[in-house]
């Protein structure tokens, strides 16, 4: 998917400022390409042929806010492209998380559920690089649930 910001020029003396969102092709059975395309109006405008200082300077901010909406809008697309809802997921629990994005391994969330506490929750913001190194520590003094020995380097490791 690609947004570009195009300029159209409508009237005497204005160009308006659309993006126009590319989400791709398809090509149907007899061989035609179809394209996949949004156009979202920005409802802002150049000033064509600017002629005074502040003429050039307003186009020049306009510009700044279009790119900016722009950014916003490619932010949003790889943020949902990587499974975000939003950018801010701090105060979401992260067991949840975990056990609506995965359908791997039961034993691993069993492992970070006793780590964690059964019926606690646990808060991205809560996951830092200190959590992180006492989980290691948990794993690697787990005993296994079939075996009395400690996990496998590769169990911990997929964990």
């Amino acid at each position: 998917m690609t947004i570009t910001l195009r300029q159209r020029k409508k009237g005497k003396g204005k160009i308006y400022l659309y993006l126009e969102i590319y989400k791709g092709k398809d090509v149907d059975a007899n061989g035609k390409t179809k394209y996949y395309q949004e156009y979202e109006y920005l409802n802002l405008f150049l000033i064509d042929k600017p002629k005074t200082i502040a003429d050039k300077q307003r186009n020049k901010e306009i510009l700044n806010i279009a790119n900016g909406i722009k950014a916003k809008k490619e932010l949003e697309y790889q943020s949902g492209r990587f499974g975000l809802q939003t950018t801010d997921h701090k105060d979401t629990n992260f067991l949840e998380y975990y056990h609506r994005r995965t359908s791997k391994s039961k034993h691993c969330m069993r492992t970070i559920t006793s780590y964690v506490g059964d019926g606690r929750k646990l808060k991205f913001s809560e996951i830092t690089r200190d959590w992180c190194s006492g989980y290691l520590d948990f794993l690697q003094n787990k005993q296994s649930v079939r075996t009395d020995n400690l996990l496998k380097t590769g169990t911990i490791l997929r964990y």
